[in-house]
């Protein structure tokens, strides 16, 4: 098959989920034999380095179009008006779609592979054969954080997780395949035949995220995500402002990690003699391995959590909340640790802390746990399955262009 991915992001470096997911389902579809053509947005100039990582798997060639900051927020200046969600808004362009269409016919591709909503605008009236990736349900996300949101932000969030919900609904037509990351967030896709969503959960890499020789952890609990992600600075200030004052009580010295690219100025400023902020780890493995714990104190946000899929299969015993462990499935106390409050957290990191044999032991479940059922391949050969699927129903023979 010849596979046109539209993104809205260039897939590498890997810091960030839809990133991360993209670059391995394009490698997948190129290992089974597949002819990829990349068409991806970008608000910065992309290394050359990082155009080779991702250009061994594009045969077909790839094409990047730019869409700075300042373009983007014009972008936000039209699109709202026009009752677009700013998740959409922000990364369409209205003149550079004739641009992509074009390329597409020059590419003339068996399927459209589209990334998420925000892509959606561009191909919605393309003839061919197309799927649409939502990931995650963004309405499901924004509802959970118009719910947090200060009382003044709360009409705001709200009218945007009312638009989200609407474009979501809206756009399923005008796709023939769809695919999400998990059960709970097709759940949250407002249509009528949400239920023909194709789950496809991402995997990981377990011959690259494999734990480390033996060596002391010199910080007791650890997080690691994309520090400027909002559900990640909520969670790193929990852990700082509300947890780590609990765990001080009892064992004064404990120290925390907060690792990741991009940290917001809020989470820069919680750094101390007891928290260090590392910003961006250029192996990331590094930054699990210094972590007795893994914790991720996520009450918010939606998809599939991969920071905690990456951390057990390094080992490590991870505390987190039943809303991520809905789309992990892990059992408490034998792949992982759930809690839901401060007090259970604090309950649980002691619990590790005092019991090193049950904690190495949960650690080693949890890998086995990912081994067997967060793989790329198997995501992948459903993926391929569905396209196949797709591309078999019937393509148009004459392409029309961009009305």
């Amino acid at each position: 098959m010849k596979i046109a991915v539209l993104t809205s992001r260039f897939p590498f470096p890997l810091e960030k989920g839809d990133k991360l997911r993209l670059y391995h389902q394009i490698q997948g579809l190129y290992q089974a034999g597949h002819e990829i053509g990349l068409f991806a947005l970008s608000e910065h100039a992309v290394a050359q380095g990082d155009r080779e990582v991702v250009g061994r798997w594009c045969r077909g060639g790839m094409h990047v179009y730019a869409q700075p900051a300042r373009q983007c927020m014009r972008n936000l200046a039209a699109g709202w008006p026009r009752g677009l969600p700013l998740q959409v808004a922000y990364f369409f362009r209205e003149k550079l779609a004739p641009a992509i269409q074009q390329d597409l016919r020059t590419f003339d591709p068996d399927v459209v592979y589209c990334q998420l909503i925000r892509m959606a605008p561009y191909v919605l009236d393309w003839p061919g054969p197309k799927a649409l990736d939502y990931m995650d349900a963004f309405s499901g996300i924004m509802r959970k954080r118009a719910f947090a949101a200060h009382p003044l932000l709360q009409p705001f969030w709200k009218a945007e997780t009312r638009r989200l919900r609407r474009y979501e609904r809206e756009v399923f037509s005008a796709f023939d395949g769809h695919t999400i990351i998990s059960r709970r967030d097709k759940m949250d896709i407002a249509h009528p035949a949400s239920e023909t969503i194709s789950v496809v959960p991402n995997g990981v890499n377990t011959s690259f995220f494999k734990p480390f020789p033996a060596e002391n952890a010199p910080f007791e609990i650890a997080f690691i995500g994309n520090m400027g992600y909002h559900p990640n600075v909520v969670a790193g200030r929990w852990l700082v402002e509300h947890l780590l004052p609990r765990l001080q009580r009892k064992y004064p010295g404990i120290r925390l990690l907060l690792a990741g690219a991009r940290p917001a100025r809020s989470i820069l400023r919680l750094a101390s003699a007891a928290v260090k902020v590392s910003g961006w780890v250029p192996d990331i493995r590094e930054a699990y391995q210094q972590g007795q714990i893994f914790i991720a104190p996520l009450f918010h946000g939606g998809g599939q959590q991969n920071k905690i899929l990456e951390a057990m299969a390094m080992e490590r015993p991870c505390i987190t909340t039943s809303h991520v462990n809905e789309a992990i499935g892990g059992r408490h106390r034998k792949e992982l640790l759930i809690a839901d409050h401060e007090e259970a957290f604090t309950q649980q990191v002691a619990f590790l802390l005092e019991h090193p044999e049950i904690a190495a032991e949960i650690g080693r479940r949890a890998r086995r746990f990912v081994e067997e059922r967060f793989s790329w391949s198997a995501s992948n050969r459903k993926l391929e399955a569905l396209l196949a699927g797709l591309v078999h129903s019937g393509k148009p023979e004459t392409p029309t262009t961009k009305k």
